[in-house]
């Protein structure tokens, strides 16, 4: 492991030298011009740099490319990749964020590729940036941009990019701040958006899509939507799949303004709202435009009640490109399901429509692990043996009620055994075009 030390107001004037065998203590203030790299595209470059590196910035260094863009490459070689950090300028082994470095004013933008970790810099854009950032993880930076629209612009073919407790603050406007495509895959965990946004994610079109996941995020000032794609058309949907959980959210935000027509786009929402309560209770899912939502007016009376009485159910709606071949699976792994390995145990899901539903319409997988060979998992189903031609079995009627009803309460009962104790995961498929008549599922399910 090699140190090597930046910053601009010394000035340094190192420039392939190698790094330090060992870390250095005390002030920059000691160190000679010839001892600093007055930039880290300086630093970056020497040619001893290898992963496990790291390069301490002085908290004090402001470097401003003024008229280009920056790009920062840091090896790619297997292992853990190379540090770079914001340090104390009074005490050089002592971690303190602020060091900062500007992209030029004249629409230039910041590039990142190579292998590593960035500690607590402060990075400043005029326009669309971050692309190439193969395998980076930013740790309490402060990202800054003077553009109004898609900000960090994560569409390199095999980015795999993280930001972790960050600061976003780009320019006030109406577009998204983030865009993603070409295969990237991003997580944002712990960030806080400062500025005014109408929007959080975009889908590039023709750009093969993308992954990103957000984790308890203040999106708090973005009004708009989560997720837009560029393109209405589906020959060019590349398709993007989104998650938020427990982020703070905008009172008035939308999940989608688009009409997703295939199952590329996929969008999940959990935990996350612009209240406390809300935030218990909060479920969307939109897989291609089939989406289950928390409702909140209509449930079973005998469900769950949160910390504030609220009780809900999951609302599904589905569109007529529902089938037997193409279903809607919602997924559950309800609280206090638990199964024994003792005996055989009967899970029970109420519902309601007001369609006359068959197990062909909707139907239960319980999948668990054998009791004997935990590393098995096995499954059993109330779908119909033949999925072609069988009309299927009409459900069975519920007694239960309801705080709205419709026209028919069904339930649908499965009995597993051999399976080892455990919390079970409950699939229900979803194969009928719900058209108006949306589909209530109680998210409870019942063990006897």
């Amino acid at each position: 492991m090699a140190y090597f030390y930046v910053s601009n107001q010394i000035p340094g004037t190192k420039t392939v030298d190698g790094g330090d065998g060992t870390a250095r203590t005390g002030a920059f203030s000691s160190m000679t011009n010839t001892d600093v790299y007055a930039t880290v595209t300086l630093a970056l470059a020497d040619s001893t740099l290898t992963h496990g590196d790291v390069i301490c910035v002085a908290s004090d260094h402001a470097y401003d490319a003024a008229t280009v863009p920056l790009t920062w490459t840091l090896p790619e070689t297997e292992g853990s990749g190379v540090i770079i950090m914001s340090v104390d300028t009074a005490n050089c082994d002592s971690y303190l964020a602020g060091a900062e470095e500007k992209a030029g004013a004249s629409n230039d933008s910041f590039s990142f590729a190579g292998l590593g970790a960035i500690y607590g810099m402060s990075l400043y854009q005029s326009q669309q940036g971050f692309a190439g950032a193969k395998d980076i993880t930013f740790f309490d930076c402060t990202i800054s941009d003077g553009s109004t629209n898609d900000n960090i612009y994560l569409t390199t073919d095999g980015n795999n990019t993280r930001f972790e407790n960050c600061t976003l603050s780009p320019a006030a406007g109406s577009g998204t701040f983030v865009a993603v495509g070409s295969g990237a895959v991003s997580e944002f965990v712990n960030c806080t958006l400062t500025t005014a946004r109408t929007g959080i994610v975009e889908g590039i079109a023709n750009s093969g899509g993308g992954k990103i996941d957000f984790v308890g995020c203040d999106f708090s000032l973005a009004s708009g939507n989560l997720l837009v794609d560029s393109s209405t058309d589906i020959a060019t949907q590349d398709g993007v799949i989104a998650s938020f959980r427990d982020c703070k959210l905008h009172a008035s935000v939308t999940y989608t303004p688009d009409t997703w027509t295939h199952d590329r786009y996929q969008l999940t929402v959990l935990n996350s709202a612009a209240t406390s309560a809300a935030r218990e209770y909060q479920f969307y899912k939109n897989i291609g435009g089939r989406t289950a939502q928390n409702n909140s007016t209509i449930y079973r009376t005998a469900t769950y009640s949160f910390s504030d009485a609220t009780k809900v159910c999951y609302e599904v709606n589905t569109t007529a490109s529902t089938s037997r071949h193409r279903p809607f699976i919602l997924t559950l792994r309800p609280r206090y399901t638990d199964l024994t390995n003792a005996a055989s145990d009967t899970l029970t899901v109420e519902l309601q429509s007001n369609d006359t539903l068959t197990n062909a319409d909707v139907y239960v997988v319980v999948r668990y692990p054998d009791s004997t060979n935990k590393h098995v998992q096995d499954n059993t189903t109330t779908r119909p043996a033949d999925p072609v031609f069988t009309a299927g079995t009409t459900l069975t009627t519920s007694a239960e009620a309801w705080s709205v009803t419709r026209t028919n309460q069904y339930k649908i009962s499965v009995t597993v055994s051999g399976g080892a104790a455990c919390v079970p995961y409950v699939d229900i498929y979803v194969c009928k075009n719900t058209g108006a008549n949306a589909l209530y599922i109680c998210p409870k399910i019942d063990v006897s």
